[in-house]
């Protein structure tokens, strides 16, 4: 982990809170954007309250132990995450359904892009005269 890891972690008053989330940044390999992501979308809480107590234990434990890994498929896991598509996590998806979603994403970014561009371009200042 970088020194921009560790300083986004002593903003966590939390010991647990704060443990969890440094072992999910060296397992997972999360850059600090991503990291401060999760924070910032309270990924340590919202696993506490997903599922009641078991899970609750299952998280303290992965924040005190980190990722055990049990498959060699673990390792190489590299996760996407398409949360700006507003596609349900707990459904799977067609291929051709997250398509769909990431065209339409993309579709609306560059009209709004070119949008502004129109009219940054149409409504720039008049020149003055000498």
């Amino acid at each position: 982990m970088s020194w921009s890891h560790y300083c986004e972690l002593l903003s966590i008053s939390d010991e647990n809170k704060r443990n969890f989330y440094e072992n999910e940044a060296i397992n997972s390999n999360w850059s600090v954007r991503e990291m401060k992501r999760q924070i910032n979308t309270s990924l340590y809480e919202r696993l506490l309250l997903s599922k009641g107590d078991f899970n609750k234990e299952q998280v303290l434990a992965l924040a005190i132990n980190g990722v055990e890994i049990s498959d060699p498929a673990d390792i190489i896991k590299d996760p996407y995450v398409f949360e700006f598509l507003g596609i349900p996590e707990d459904k799977p998806v067609m291929e051709s359904d997250l398509e769909k979603a990431l065209v339409e994403q993309i579709e609306k970014f560059l009209l709004q892009s070119t949008h502004i561009i129109f009219q940054r371009r149409n409504n720039s200042l008049p020149r003055w005269k000498r």
